[in-house]
């Protein structure tokens, strides 16, 4: 008897489509059995048909999806509709994973297809950017309502690494992807664990001795029309001895549990099995779980790695989750009881603009200052035209997100009027645009400062101090030379270090004696100008005229003591020399001075001896320098007294 197969594609999602006309087929002779992985129809039809390994035909709803798993028809064969009758109807063949998009029409949601026909809703554009480039939109195929319920919905995709689709052997995800369709549908009408194992999936089942090549033979369980097919294969009805002597009663071993990929609204428990096996996770927010009213998540394959996605889990809240394989013979494990908390709830909320306001306004910028109700970054739009369009308006940008933000505005005209608003953006991506506000530039300084008075002072032989005063704060510049009127471009000139409505700027160096000629130029900051009127001075002549020492005189003559009174004609420093020796030498004799300088000096001479003649030489020097020495002068003490 012909066995026919199909060059299978790698397989992970499924939808399905009647063929397309024109379409080329190959047509089998009606004994032909049709063996696992056929793509088949029958004549004058369009629908296609995919055969399982319990030899079990699955239609694809539309092209849509047949064109995901294949990329023509070449391998779909032709056999009469008798022969396709002795194949029970099974579901529809899912889309492929990965290779396209799909929605419904009651429904705006954008789904990418994962593994195992599980639908997981993307939330952004970007992320359906990322994942399926720039034409995403074009990738999408409306999927009729009534085909929705070949799907389970899992977790939602908020990122491009949150979908990582591992697509499975072609044979092995279509087989056990149908095969756990129809075992869901059968527990969700009340089956228990026994209904899951080797022994059938309901009286609709029988037991085939299964032969495969020289590796000998083992039991499946098929639908009962289709077990004259297997026969004429050369299987034989009923389970194979060998199965029977060695009944698996050993359950599966889990290990590696663990759940990871939380959100704030589900999570992935993933373990692995040393056998093939029904994964199963029950999850509830107390614990012990119990299996008899936590939510279930039940996985559509027997695998040895295991993935199963948690859904609709509440925001910040811890969970307790029990992991539970169950084998083809129906062995039950039960893991450790895992426990794990989801994240808190997205930020929906936008932050609020608590205060606007612009200041530091100068001819050309401003500075706009931003306080928001929490971190966030900001953009300040703004324009001459009011209101203000952000999406053509300039804008400068704040470099880091900050509760408190300033932004220089530069460049602008001056004597404008602008408009301005901020739009603040948190972490979680929310938007506030603020009220608009208004200001304007400064209009350009035109007008000179006016020197309100120029004063010198201070004068001395060699300087003096010059005030300069003006009605606004601006620099000043002192030129100055001994002729007139003062050339500034080439006369002498201090300036001062910053500007001020009121400077003091000190001249040095001048020539004693001599006159001088000073004009100060203002400048504000505008860089307008005055020049002041010119203004005279003559320094200090030098002072060559030695102090008069108008009078020495001495009384209070003791036997021991003397007063000495010093008269000068100007302020000095005066010193009174006075010795026994004549004449006095002012080098070696006793001397006594006045401690600040004056026009008058009392020295009292003490520790004389008695009964001698004292000799007194008086000098006395002015501050230019200048000195004076006095005749001498002579007393003598009173003798001592009888004893």
């Amino acid at each position: 008897m012909k066995r026919l197969s199909s060059v299978i594609f790698s397989l992970a999602f499924a939808a399905v489509l009647p063929l397309a006309a024109g379409a080329t087929t190959t047509s089998v002779d009606p004994s032909t059995e049709l063996m696992p992985g056929t793509l088949v129809k029958a004549p004058g039809s369009s629908s296609v048909y995919y055969i399982d390994q319990d030899l079990t035909r699955h239609a694809f709803p539309n092209l849509h999806v047949f064109k995901s798993w294949y990329s023509d028809f070449k391998n779909v064969v032709s056999v009469s509709n008798d022969v396709i009758s002795q194949y029970p109807l099974g579901g529809n063949v899912p889309y492929k994973p990965s290779v396209r998009l799909v929605k419904i029409q009651t429904d705006p949601k954008v789904y990418a297809v994962d593994d195992g026909g599980v639908l997981r809703w993307i939330k952004s554009e970007a992320v359906a950017r990322q994942l399926y480039g720039d034409n995403w939109n074009q990738m999408v195929d409306d999927l009729a309502d009534t085909f929705f319920a070949d799907y389970t919905v899992g977790m939602d995709v908020d990122s491009a690494a949150a979908f990582n689709t591992k697509l499975k052997d072609f044979v092995k995800a279509i087989f056990e992807t149908l095969r756990s369709e129809r075992l869901n549908k059968h527990s969700h009408k009340g089956a228990g664990a026994d209904d899951l194992s080797h022994e059938g999936y309901g009286k609709n089942k029988a037991a085939i001795c299964h032969k495969f090549g020289k590796e000998g033979e083992h039991t499946i369980y098929v639908a009962k029309p289709a077990v004259a097919a297997h026969l004429r294969h050369g299987d034989k009805e009923g389970a194979c001895a060998s199965d029977e002597t060695s009944a698996d009663k050993t359950a599966p071993v889990v290990s590696g549990a663990a759940v990871s990929a939380i959100t704030s609204s589900g999570a992935k428990a993933a373990f692995t099995t040393d056998e093939n096996a029904i994964a199963s996770v029950y999850y509830s927010t107390s614990t012990p779980v119990s299996k008899t009213t936590a939510s279930v998540v039940t996985a559509s394959a027997s695998e040895k790695t295991h993935e199963l996605v948690l859904t609709g889990l509440a925001a910040a809240t811890k969970y307790y989750a029990l992991i539970q394989a169950v084998d083809a013979a129906g062995n039950v494990a039960t893991a450790q009881e895992l426990s794990f908390t989801t994240l808190t709830a997205a930020d929906t909320t936008a932050p609020v603009v608590s205060a606007l306001t612009i200041d530091t306004i100068t001819l050309n910028s401003a500075k706009v200052h931003i306080t928001v109700n929490e971190a966030a970054t900001a953009k300040v739009y703004f324009s001459t035209a009011a209101p203000v369009v952000v999406a053509t308006a300039a804008h400068v940008d704040a470099a880091a997100a900050a509760a408190t933000q300033v932004i220089d505005l530069t460049g602008l005209a001056n004597g404008t009027t602008y408009h301005v608003v901020a739009v603040v953006t948190d972490a979680a991506g929310n938007a506030t645009t603020s009220s608009e506000l208004s200001f304007t530039t400064l209009t350009p300084d035109t007008t000179a400062p006016v020197v309100s008075a120029l004063t010198i002072d201070t004068i001395t032989l060699n300087s003096a101090k010059v005030h300069v005063a003006t009605n606004e704060s601006a620099t000043a510049k002192v030129y100055y030379s001994t002729s007139t009127p003062v050339v500034v471009t080439t006369a002498a000139h201090v300036d001062a270090t910053t500007a001020a409505a009121s400077q003091v700027l000190d001249l040095t160096g001048l020539a004693s004696g001599t006159t001088y000629h000073v004009v100060a130029v203002v400048t504000d900051a505008a860089g307008n100008a005055t020049t002041s009127s010119e203004l005279s001075f003559a320094t200090l002549t030098p002072d060559t005229t030695a102090p008069v020492i108008s009078s020495v005189t001495v009384d209070g003559i003791t036997a021991s003591a003397a007063n000495v009174h010093v008269a000068a004609g100007e302020s000095a420093t005066i010193v009174v020399y006075y010795g026994t020796a004549s004449p006095v030498d002012l080098t070696i004799a006793l001397h006594l001075g006045n401690a600040t300088a004056g026009a008058s000096y009392d020295a009292a001479l003490t520790s004389l001896a008695a009964g001698t003649t004292y000799h007194v030489v008086v000098t006395a020097a002015d501050a230019a320098g200048n000195t004076a020495t006095s005749t001498e002068q002579s007393f003598t003490t009173l003798a001592a007294a009888a004893e």
